[in-house]
């Protein structure tokens, strides 16, 4: 069971997305991955984000914006 609609599933975007830890996120996906995504990091430090299955930590710092 999903929370999107059938329509959102393929293809989407989503902008401003909060994030626990101070982080604001813009991403899409296609075919159910994600294609780009964008952090907005509003505090420095560590970051652990899982993106279509794979999970990396990143080193983030106050202010910056990290594409992926």
């Amino acid at each position: 069971m999903s929370a999107l609609p059938d329509q959102w599933k393929r293809s989407g975007t989503v902008k401003h997305l909060r994030a626990k830890g101070a982080y604001t996120l813009d991403y899409s996906w296609q075919d159910g991955l994600v294609n780009a995504l964008t952090i907005h990091a509003k505090k420095a430090g560590p970051c652990t984000i899982r993106i279509n299955g794979t999970t990396r930590t990143l080193d983030l710092r106050s202010g910056s914006n990290v594409i992926l």
